[in-house]
C-alpha cells in the first residue's frame, strides 16, 4: 500500500479477525513457515473459513491452490491495513504502573509508534524520563503536544482525572485518544476514541465460566469452544 492510501474500509468484526491474523502470521514469520492456507488460519482462531475468504476480498491478495498465501506477503499485507503512515506520534498521560509500561514498550518502535512526551501530575515524577523521553507536568499536555505534533494520546490516569486529560489532548490536536482510565470519555466526533477496559476479558470469561460450568450446564464434548470468535461481535 502506498504511504497516502487509505486502507480498505472494514467493519469492527473484520478489523477485530485482522489483529489475530496478524498474529499468526507473525508466529508463521518467525517459525520461517512460507505458506498458510485460509482453512489453517481459519482453524487456528476458530472461525469458519468462508469468513477468512470474506476478510481478506478487499486486500487483493491472491492466493496459490493447494498451497495458500505466501506468509511474508500477507503480513506485509495486513500491516498496511493498521499501518497506513510511516509513523505515528504518541503521548503517554499518566506515569503509574500501566502508563510505564506503554512507554517502554519497545514494540511500538517496531510498528512505527514513535513516544514523545509523557505527563504527570505527581511532582515525583518530573525528573523521569523514559528512553530519553522527560516526564512533564500534565498542565503542558496542549503546549507540547502543539510543539511535537502529537498524534495519539493515551490516558492511563485515575478515572476522576480522565476527561480533563482527554479536553487537553484535544486541544493539543491529537487525532486519536486510547483510554485505559476505567471511564467512558466524551470527545468531539473528529477524535477517534478507543476504550481499553483491563477487567472486560476477565468478566467475559466470568460471565462463560459461570454458565458453561454450573451444574445444570455442564460442559460436553473434548473442548470448550473459543470466545469472541463469531462472525460478529
Amino acid at each position: 500500500m502506498e504511504p497516502n492510501n487509505k486502507p480498505p474500509v472494514l467493519s469492527e468484526a473484520a478489523l477485530f479477525r485482522m489483529s489475530r491474523y496478524l498474529n499468526v502470521l507473525e508466529e508463521f514469520s518467525q517459525k520461517k513457515i512460507p505458506y498458510i492456507s485460509t482453512s489453517k488460519l481459519a482453524n487456528l482462531l476458530g472461525v469458519n473459513s468462508a469468513v477468512v475468504k470474506q476478510d481478506f476480498l478487499p486486500l487483493k491478495v491472491r492466493g496459490q491452490t493447494g498451497v495458500g498465501y505466501e506468509v511474508p506477503q500477507l503480513l506485509e499485507t495486513i500491516r498496511d491495513v493498521f499501518l497506513s503512515r510511516e509513523s505515528l506520534s504518541f503521548a503517554v498521560a499518566g506515569f503509574g504502573n500501566i502508563g510505564q509500561a506503554l512507554a517502554s514498550y519497545q514494540g511500538f518502535n517496531r510498528d512505527g509508534f514513535e513516544l514523545k512526551a509523557i505527563f504527570d501530575s505527581n511532582p515525583k515524577f518530573l525528573s523521569y524520563s523514559i528512553r530519553g523521553v522527560l516526564v512533564h507536568d500534565v498542565e503542558n499536555i496542549v503546549s507540547i503536544c502543539r510543539e511535537k505534533s502529537i498524534d495519539i494520546g493515551i490516558i492511563c490516569t485515575p478515572a476522576p482525572a480522565a476527561q480533563e486529560v482527554a479536553n487537553q489532548f484535544v486541544e493539543g490536536g491529537v487525532k486519536g485518544i486510547w483510554n485505559f482510565a476505567p471511564t467512558e470519555l466524551v470527545v468531539p466526533d473528529h477524535i477517534i476514541l478507543v476504550h481499553e477496559h483491563l477487567t472486560r476479558g476477565l468478566l467475559t470469561i466470568s460471565y462463560h465460566i459461570s454458565h458453561r460450568y454450573s451444574d445444570d450446564h455442564p460442559v460436553e464434548g473434548p473442548s470448550v469452544e473459543a470466545v469472541g470468535e463469531n462472525d460478529e461481535i
